[in-house]
Formats: C-alpha cells, sequence, structure tokens
C-alpha cells in the first residue's frame, strides 16, 4: 500500500516537473522574443 502510494507521487512529481519545464521553457523563449524586439527598437533609435 504504501510503495504504490510513493509510486503515485513520483508520477505526479514527474508530470508537475515536465509542467514546470515546459513553463520555464515558453517563459525564455518570450523573454528572448522580447530581447530581440528591444534589440531592434535600439537599433532604430540609434539610426536616429
Amino acid at each position: 500500500m504504501l510503495s504504490k502510494h510513493m509510486m503515485v507521487k513520483t508520477d505526479q512529481l514527474k508530470l508537475t516537473a515536465m509542467a514546470i519545464y515546459k513553463l520555464i521553457g515558453y517563459i525564455l523563449i518570450g523573454i528572448m522574443n522580447q530581447f530581440k524586439s528591444i534589440r531592434t527598437y535600439k537599433g532604430y533609435i540609434n539610426l536616429d
């Protein structure tokens, strides 16, 4: 009974870990896109 409960817990941890990794990935992509837009924005400022 105890081992079965532990197995369920590890499965939940794996699922939450995967969700967190996906979330971090989306956040990193969003930050990188923002930096790209900031860089181009700075480029436009420099042109002026």
